[in-house]
């Protein structure tokens, strides 16, 4: 496409030498007359283009006078100032030319393949500013609420939310219709165009099919920023290993959830709207969180409280709205001493929770070290009894069998009860 209006060019220049080598005197009027007319053709889009460079910044003062007191209108100037001097000088080139080709005396060039070159490359830059000035007013949508943002001092972060997704809707919609136009712009991409129209509907269902997954993916993202789902700034818990992190941006297509540890988690839309999710503030920010400790049966509840209650009065982290120390668990070893507090946001609620942690550990370790979980073992007590072998001893023992027997055998022969209580006394003494 390129190539044909460059060899109309030095077909031309080959003509006018030509005629010079054959007539010397009319070749020398004639290259006259062809420097006046590229002058002239110069001389149209560079006028052209100063006036509009200077319609643009008249226009550009004008407006930001008028529109001082409207914060959208001088964010839409303000976005769109630089696209616009270039949209207008290069509209303002395009007409220049148009109106060069007027010329009576460059009638000969009108319609030739430099003139129609020139005048085609104006129109698909006019058309690219067009879609550049386009893109760049979308962004009024995210300005707007930042500007609401800090009025109500960030209560309302989900018109943030929906201001992402219809600035990248609308850019998107900006940029494929600035490129359907510019194709258009082409003889050979107009009958493309017009043949694949006829057959859209077999082509839709082919794309529908081949694009289902981002198709999904795109109206989540709208279904996510419409329903207030999920908003940028919310902390949540999501991902394949359910790691917590503030959600920092929401696409047509997936999330940014930024992580504790300054990595980024890209998650597709579709996650959001199929599988259940944490979200820590979806209506509020403040939290509730725990320390755990394990202690020994013997710690002193009442000295705990009240070192806790000190060290929650000395900090900025807790948010004063509550705390409570209770026993929640016990073994045969130890006792779970839980601390319960609250905390403005998940940020400051982790660091109180560890600072918590480490002084209630240190201050046990310094002041109660006998709180600390500890494992009794009691041994058992051995008694040795020796065994005496004397005759004395042996004698005795066998007196006392033989009295018992004695008195048993009576017992059976009489049937008395009595003679054997009297047995058993008589063997007794």
């Amino acid at each position: 496409m390129t190539t044909t209006p460059v060899l109309g060019a030095l077909a031309q220049a080959s003509d006018a030498l030509s005629r010079v080598a054959a007539d010397p005197q009319s070749g020398a009027e004639a290259a006259v007359a062809t420097t006046i007319d590229f002058t002239l053709l110069i001389l149209g889009p560079i006028i052209g283009a100063f006036v509009g460079v200077v319609v643009s910044v008249v226009f550009a003062v004008l407006a930001r006078k008028a529109l001082a007191k409207s914060a959208t209108a001088s964010s839409i100037l303000a976005r769109v100032r630089r696209p616009l001097h270039l949209t207008l000088a290069t509209w303002g080139a395009w007409v220049g030319l148009g109106i060069a080709l007027v010329n009576p005396n460059l009638s000969d060039w009108n319609g030739s393949s430099v003139t129609t070159f020139l005048m085609h490359i104006l129109l698909i830059a006019g058309l690219a500013c067009l879609t550049w000035m386009g893109y760049a007013a979308a962004w009024v949508f995210e300005d707007a609420a930042k500007a609401r943002q800090a009025s109500d001092r960030g209560r309302s972060r989900r018109f943030e939310t929906q201001a992402q997704v219809l600035r990248r809707l609308t850019q998107g919609i900006v940029v494929v219709v600035g490129m359907i136009a510019i194709i258009g712009t082409f003889e050979a991409a107009r009958q493309a165009m017009t043949t694949v129209l006829a057959s859209a509907g077999v082509l839709s269902v082919i794309g529908g099919l081949a694009a289902q997954q981002t198709l999904g993916n795109v109206f989540a993202g709208l279904q996510l920023a419409f329903t207030d789902a999920i908003r940028v700034g919310d902390v949540v818990v999501a991902g394949d290993k359910h790691e917590t992190g503030s959600v920092e941006e929401i696409t047509l297509s997936y999330v940014v959830v930024r992580i504790w540890d300054e990595r980024r988690l890209i998650i597709p839309c579709r996650y959001f709207t199929q599988t259940p999710f944490e979200n820590w503030t979806r209506r509020a920010a403040a939290q509730l969180g725990t320390v755990e400790l394990k202690l020994d049966w013997s710690a002193p509840m009442t000295l705990i409280r009240t070192k806790v209650e000190q060290l929650l009065t000395a900090t900025d982290l807790w948010d004063g709205r509550t705390w409570a120390v209770q026993i929640t668990d016990s073994d045969e070893y130890t006792v779970t001493v839980r601390i319960l507090v609250s905390a403005a946001n998940s940020g400051n609620l982790n660091d109180l929770r560890a600072y918590l942690r480490e002084q209630v550990i240190s201050w046990i370790v310094t002041d109660e070290p006998w709180a600390r979980p500890a494992q009794r073992i009691e041994p058992r007590e051995t008694v040795t009894v020796e065994k005496d072998m004397s005759r004395e001893r042996i004698a005795r023992l066998a007196a006392e069998l033989a009295g018992i027997s004695g008195t048993n055998e009576a017992v059976a022969a009489t049937g008395s009860p009595s003679s054997h209580g009297g047995g058993a006394l008589r063997a007794a003494e």
